[in-house]
């Protein structure tokens, strides 16, 4: 095959042709739907192969017994791969498992983690990386002044200083550990923690020569003080605090109950102190105005108050761009007037 810039479905190799292995395999490469990038402001780049058509294309590679080509494993190689075209082409939850790095800015050299997000299967969204989480890794830089006091990340103990509620796939907490050279316990739901606590082996060697060092727990919301099945890369002993200076959350409230059960939780968990802080980050979502609402109701009900908020604008997994809030609370008592 000739390499072109631009490609339409009728330029690649077609079935009646009877391509070869080598051919067919070089037009499924060319099809390949790279995982989003997600919370740049930057438009993803045009595509080799132009859309119109290309799933009737594929759909005839998958029919096709393709019995020209004589070895059996190419045959089903072929098939394969042009089912894994299709399916990244029918939304982000018919996607097979993936692995993707993001990049997160720091006040020196570009942080990469190593995320694998599997398949999606009912309601885990807790598979997936979502937006506000690397819009609040990005910032996480840029925290350092007057409303979040530096030594606010920084412990001589061995326990985590820093606690994050609904970690998913891990991307804000490990970006905490390795920019604020801190240790941070990562927590979730108890189906999403087996593949929370691979991605923090994948990347334990990169937050620790960062200073930083990462654990992870389960952590029900219903039952905010029940932490379990804690783990942690280190070979040493540590112990869950009884509390933590600062708590970490990205998009964190899906439901009507979320708002009321997540500040609970941070009640329970939050350190007294003028210092200790709640950072969030959530998509400002059409539909989900009112967990939002409900959500600064509950944590003023529990005594917090609105120290610093911010917006910003990030490309999420279907390429739109999404607005994205980002706030900072701390206890209203220690508030100067």
């Amino acid at each position: 095959m000739t390499e072109i810039t631009q490609l339409v479905v009728f330029d690649l190799p077609q079935i009646y042709q009877r391509p070869s292995w080598e051919d067919l395999m070089e037009a499924l490469g060319l099809l390949e739907v790279a995982p989003p990038v997600l919370g740049t402001k930057t438009p993803p780049p045009q595509p080799p192969v132009f859309e119109e058509g290309v799933a009737n294309y594929l759909t005839n590679i998958i029919k096709s017994p393709l019995t020209w080509i004589k070895d059996e494993g190419h045959r089903e190689q072929i098939q394969d791969l042009a089912g894994r075209r299709l399916s990244e082409r029918s939304g982000r939850v018919a996607l097979p498992t993936m692995s993707r790095t993001f990049k997160i800015q720091t006040s020196g050299e570009e942080l990469e983690i190593s995320l694998n997000e599997p398949t999606i299967t009912s309601d885990d969204l807790g598979l997936k990386t979502w937006a506000a989480s690397c819009v609040l890794a990005n910032r996480l830089h840029r925290l350092e002044n007057p409303t979040v006091p530096r030594n606010l990340y920084e412990s001589d103990s061995s326990s985590p200083s820093v606690l994050e509620l609904g970690s998913g796939t891990g991307l804000l907490g490990l970006a905490a550990a390795a920019v604020w050279k801190c240790h941070v316990l990562l927590t979730d739901l108890q189906p999403i923690a087996d593949n929370l606590w691979n991605n923090l082996w994948t990347n334990a060697r990169i937050i620790q020569s960062r200073g930083g060092m990462a654990s992870s727990a389960v952590l029900d919301w219903n039952e905010p003080s029940q932490v379990s099945h804690c783990r942690n890369v280190v070979d040493h002993c540590w112990e869950v605090p009884s509390s933590f200076k600062t708590i970490l959350a990205a998009d964190s409230i899906y439901s009507s109950s979320h708002p009321r059960f997540f500040a609970q939780t941070v009640r329970h968990w939050l350190a007294d102190g003028s210092d200790a802080r709640v950072i969030l980050a959530y998509p400002l979502r059409e539909g989900y105005e009112r967990e939002i609402e409900e959500l600064r109701k509950h944590l003023r009900t529990i005594g917090l108050y609105m120290l610093e908020e911010g917006a910003e604008s990030a490309q999420d997994d279907w390429q739109h761009a999404v607005l994205h809030s980002w706030s900072v609370w701390g206890w209203a008592s220690y508030r100067l007037v």
